[in-house]
């Protein structure tokens, strides 16, 4: 589902920035995996992946940096 998310591209970004804001943390990975999927395309999405890296959950955290080195073009940011 996130490839298939990351395929659609920017219509989809809009929905996964939403999900980063979900009460339910795998929801608000499997956005951040799609966005980092999108790469610097998704630089909109940078704010909210910066709150992330604050949840109480450490996967969710771990896929909000995962994103946001992709985003960003940071290497070594390796994405299921």
């Amino acid at each position: 589902m996130v490839k298939a998310l990351a395929a659609i591209g920017k219509p989809a970004m809009l929905g996964m920035i939403k999900a980063l804001s979900s009460r339910h943390g795998n929801v608000r990975i499997f956005a951040a995996s799609g966005l980092g999927r999108l790469g610097p395309k998704a630089k909109q999405a940078i704010p909210e992946l910066e709150k992330n890296l604050t949840h109480k959950q450490h996967y969710v955290r771990v896929a909000a940096e995962k994103a946001l080195k992709s985003i960003r073009g940071i290497k070594g940011a390796a994405l299921n």
